[in-house]
């Protein structure tokens, strides 16, 4: 099945978080005759006098691990599609440029907010011999206005790479499994 990119990687997402949750329900927080204290997790049969005690809707350990393999099998197979399809694009430099620029943006961002601008002040002085006229001056490096100027092209910058990683996404890539197999193991996972 076709989908966008940006729709598997909410998918991927979606696979990690029930992965993860998955994961958390397998550790029982209080262990009774095999059963968690939750009882969403069976790890054996238990018997009462003699009967056995089934609990509807519960799980098997081998059920649980079953779909847990399939679905990582799916989640194996997405992001070896989604990194070939990056590799290919070359969207990994784009976001690490990216990133780059955010940094810069973030220093010129520093510099503005705390460097002084340009000033001439000028002011009187007491010395041993009577007061001096003396004149301070402080020129930045870098101008306040090329400071502002480098701000507006690294956001720029930013927003045009930006633009390409969100072209790139809308575009559509083959599913290597079906999505209706991929729900139905979402939801016994659930």
């Amino acid at each position: 099945m076709k989908v966008t990119v940006s729709e598997a990687l909410r998918i991927r997402k979606s696979i990690a978080s029930v992965i993860s949750s998955s994961i958390d329900s397998l550790v029982p927080k209080r262990r009774l005759y095999g059963t968690t204290d939750t009882e969403s997790v069976s790890y054996g049969t238990v018997k009462h006098n003699g009967e056995l005690m089934l609990s509807e809707g519960v799980m098997t350990i081998e059920e649980k691990m079953s779909s847990l393999e399939k679905i990582l099998g799916f989640s194996w197979d997405l992001n070896k599609l989604i990194s070939d399809f990056n590799h290919e694009n070359g969207i990994g430099n784009m976001v690490r440029k990216k990133e780059n620029l955010n940094q810069l943006f973030k220093i010129y961002d520093t510099t503005i907010s705390k460097q002084s601008k340009q000033k001439k002040i000028t002011k009187k002085e007491s010395t041993d011999s009577g007061s001096v006229l003396v004149t301070v001056e402080f020129d930045p490096y870098i101008s306040h206005t090329k400071v502002k100027e480098q701000l507006k092209t690294l956001r720029r910058e930013t927003m045009e790479i930006q633009s390409k990683i969100d072209k790139l996404n809308a575009k559509s890539i083959e599913l290597p499994f079906e999505l209706d197999e991929y729900e139905e193991i979402l939801n016994i996972l659930k």
